[in-house]
């Protein structure tokens, strides 16, 4: 279902619950025009860029080097995402949560979509039949969301999926989690997009541009001179101080490298406070399972320029990529989302 608060879960308009108008069931207004990613899809990014210390070394496109260093090592391959009740009913303080399970088993159509992310003004993949709805042992409970990535396919054009959630009023402050789960023997190659918070025009694609937006999206890599088949989470950020024009790579690595392994539930969550505008103050957290994994305290979304940029919308992406061939699968996989869940007080922990 998707829904939030104390609604009775059907499609609605806003809900007010005192002075904050919260989102509820495909309600709020369309993403502005010129949004990143437009009809066309947005373009490939390289996803190279620095990692915050301590974390695997990067292996974008770029050839951006890890501050820190290191192989992934033999960190945690999680718990398998059990650390939270499942289900929309599970968080009463919910701004968007979407767990599918009142969405029909089968292709996710245009309709679909429009009623459960409020109309977005563009996408990629569902036309394209790459999204379904899919329940049994492929949901975490009831129903889950598929995306697939055809052989070879690098970038949103052409494999995975996007769109915007945009959100009735801007935020300073949110959480967000969702579960995620890669098929039995997924390849991750290079690395793939995951869903994330953003604001403004949300900049990606190795843009430039510092002063219109911001993006806070995940990503899964994969430290290439590692042989397992496993890849690391990393919070891929683009702000005002990053080091380059593609986005900065956040490991979550605190203890240890969080990892990935394919078909095993992971509960991921990450929140983001916006910062003084021009100083380097905002917050990022992310919580693997349940756990503390990544901690940045000085970050840095929006300078004097751009004061009035906020917490704006949800963007739901996932790709394989960078760019190039060395980042495309080698043969069809499949990824699998649950229980999405925007708040404004914690999720998981």
């Amino acid at each position: 279902m998707a829904c939030t608060l104390s609604v009775s879960f059907a499609r609605c308009a806003l809900v007010a619950l005192g002075t904050a108008s919260l989102l509820a069931c495909g309600s709020e207004a369309r993403a502005p025009a010129g949004a990143s990613g437009s009809g066309t899809g947005g373009a490939a990014e390289s996803g190279g860029s620095t990692g915050n210390g301590g974390g695997p070394p990067s292996n974008g496109a770029t050839g951006g080097a890890s501050s820190g260093g290191g192989a992934a090592g033999n960190g945690s391959a999680g718990s398998g995402g059990t650390t939270a009740a499942s289900g929309c009913a599970a968080h009463p303080d919910a701004v968007y949560c979407n767990d599918f399970d009142d969405a029909p088993v089968g292709p996710y159509t245009e309709q679909q979509l429009r009623a459960d992310w409020n109309e977005p003004s563009w996408n990629d993949g569902i036309a394209e039949g790459r999204v379904s709805v899919v329940d049994g042992a492929d949901a975490f409970s009831g129903n889950a969301l598929a995306v697939s990535f055809p052989q070879g396919a690098v970038g949103p054009n052409d494999g995975g999926a996007q769109w915007h959630l945009v959100f009735p009023q801007p935020y300073e402050e949110l959480y967000f989690a969702y579960r995620v789960r890669f098929q039995p023997g997924f390849e991750f190659v290079r690395g793939g997009k995951l869903p994330g918070l953003t604001g403004g025009k949300d900049n990606t694609g190795c843009t430039a541009t510092r002063d219109q937006g911001w993006s806070a999206r995940n990503m899964w890599r994969r430290n290439g001179a590692d042989p397992a088949n496993q890849a690391y989470l990393v919070q891929y950020v683009y702000d005002v101080d990053r080091p380059e024009n593609c986005g900065d790579n956040y490991v979550y690595d605190l203890g240890a490298p969080r990892l990935f392994v394919p078909d095993q539930w992971y509960l991921i969550e990450h929140r983001v406070v916006m910062n003084t505008p021009g100083v380097a103050d905002g917050v990022l957290q992310g919580w693997f399972d349940g756990v503390l994994a990544v901690e940045r305290t000085d970050v840095q979304f929006r300078d004097s320029r751009n004061g009035a940029l906020a917490i704006t919308s949800l963007y739901f992406s996932t790709f394989f990529g960078g760019s190039g061939a060395d980042w495309a699968p080698t043969r069809d996989e499949t990824v699998f989302f649950d229980d999405i869940v925007v708040s404004t007080s914690p999720i998981t922990h």
